[in-house]
């Protein structure tokens, strides 16, 4: 484990949650005026740079098959984005009142299940029932592609991957397409290919001295923090991202973490749990900060940011004790488990 990637992992976690805590006042009305952090969403490009370099550090140097490949990411994704999707589908159905844009519709429950962009029933875009979901769209085409890949032989499977993903943003704008071809070849994806391009540089006999890569890093979150869109941008939000990510691997390549964090480290390894359940979680302390009748202006509102940033992580953190672990480890018992013996990338 990289620990550096894991800190990256949390405080890209909290970045979507404080996006999203700021973007809505939701059920509190409009008597609360939140500051704009839409630079927040950049914690998407962040996690997408990381999977294309972790997917690359993790099999280059392994006999990785097609298919044990796949079933370790579907055990590491699908269990817990299952048993939420199915909880809010729940409540879609049985108190439909209790959601303000959440409604049953088979074809985008069935494409949710399924990873398969379908568009919502009331927003209008490609967003699941767990709607930040949308993300896990990308990841599992991802490793779908990831996976073909592992047919080839290594030296070929970086230039193959990097093709495909290029070839698909450039028909995408060439061609223009509409529904879910429009999805797929959206420029966004274009950061798992600089996760890659980070992940085979990482791999090679290459070292940057540790200020070097400091520097790097430091780089990367300036020029996101003045120039990041907050919209996926793969010049303004992805490559300060690989910036980011790559610094932060190269300074620990060949010497200690920056630093030493358990809490970043525990919300690093929590960081799915927090990027699921927060969405859950911000309607319901929005309820009780409403019914407990805390204002809404002036100091409050820093504390109102503030106390919902807090629980959506500490909801997070416990979802991934509580649910998220035992999930994965019923996951890897014999009944998900191939007939064949595979080696399973962590």
């Amino acid at each position: 484990m990289i620990v550096n990637l894991q800190y990256l992992r949390g405080i890209a976690a909290l970045m979507v949650v404080l996006f999203h805590v700021t973007d809505s006042s939701g059920r509190l009305g409009d008597a609360l005026a939140l500051p704009d952090f839409g630079i927040g969403q950049a914690g998407v490009d962040i996690f997408f740079v990381i999977s294309g370099f972790i997917m690359w550090v993790t099999t280059c140097r392994r006999s990785d098959t097609a298919a044990g490949f796949l079933l370790k990411r579907l055990q590491r994704i699908a269990p817990l984005y299952w048993i939420l999707t199915l909880a809010l589908t729940g409540v879609a159905v049985l108190a439909p009142s209790l959601l303000h844009s959440t409604q049953f519709d088979f074809d985008h429950f069935a494409g949710s299940m399924l990873f398969f962009p379908v568009l919502h029933p009331t927003f209008g875009d490609y967003n699941p029932v767990l709607f930040v979901g949308w993300t896990l769209n990308y990841e599992m085409a991802f490793y779908l592609l990831f996976a073909l890949a592992l047919f080839l032989p290594v030296r070929a499977r970086s230039e193959v991957l990097l093709s495909v993903i290029v070839l698909a943003v450039a028909a995408g704008y060439v061609f223009q397409p509409d529904g879910v071809a429009a999805f797929y070849t959206r420029p966004v994806v274009l950061e798992f290919a600089f996760g890659i391009v980070a992940g085979i540089a990482y791999m090679s006999a290459m070292t940057l001295g540790r200020s070097t890569a400091l520097a790097l890093l430091l780089a990367g979150a300036l020029s996101l923090a003045l120039f990041g869109t907050g919209d996926h941008s793969p010049l303004l939000d992805g490559l300060p991202a690989a910036m980011i990510v790559f610094g932060a691997a190269m300074v620990e390549k060949r010497g200690a973490p920056l630093f030493r964090s358990r809490l970043l480290l525990v919300l690093g390894d929590a960081s799915y749990s927090v990027y699921l359940t927060h969405v859950l979680v911000l309607p319901v302390c929005q309820i009780v900060w409403k019914v407990g009748g805390l204002p809404t202006t002036g100091i409050w509102v820093g504390l109102y940011i503030a106390a919902l940033t807090t629980a959506c992580a500490l909801a997070g953190i416990i979802t991934y004790f509580c649910l998220e672990q035992p999930l994965l480890r019923l996951a890897r018992t014999k009944v998900w488990r191939p007939a064949v013996k595979v080696a399973l990338p962590d």
